[in-house]
């Protein structure tokens, strides 16, 4: 008996992944895809993230100083409203698909990057978040 049951459950949860997958309209890979995009535009704002060095009394420059948040909320959100439109060579299918996903997982993505940096945005984005990727993915397809 505990075979069968088994076996349904597994079949269960088969059929609400196709359903999930359906309703976003994305693969697990594409979402891969949209998040590599994020990366590489976030990865952008990192070289302001020194302060320039000012002089002290004797005229001689301070060393820079880190700034603890490179990227500003702003920055952030703001990389997000275009990200959609930075997907190479993407069809419509592709767009929708990321448009889904910035307006609905906008806060907490923006949230785990301003706290996290940009560590794990692809695990965050496509597993944790939207559930389109299953952990082994990432790491199968090198990914982490």
């Amino acid at each position: 008996m505990r075979g069968g049951t088994l076996l349904i459950s597994l079949a269960l949860v088969a059929a609400l992944w196709q359903q999930l997958v359906a309703s976003t309209g994305l693969s697990c890979q594409e979402c891969l895809l949209v998040a590599k995009v994020l990366e590489a535009e976030l990865v952008k704002l990192e070289p302001h993230h020194t302060q320039p060095p000012h002089p002290d009394i004797a005229g001689q420059p301070k060393p820079k100083r880190q700034m603890t948040h490179p990227r500003s909320e702003v920055q952030i959100f703001n990389t997000l409203e275009t990200l959609c439109d930075k997907l190479p060579a993407s069809g419509p299918q592709l767009v929708e698909g990321c448009a889904w996903l910035v307006e609905q997982y906008r806060d907490p993505l923006e949230n785990r990057i301003y706290a996290d940096g940009l560590e794990h945005v692809r695990r965050v984005l496509c597993t944790d978040l939207a559930g389109l990727c299953r952990s082994h993915a990432l790491y199968d397809s090198g990914e982490l």
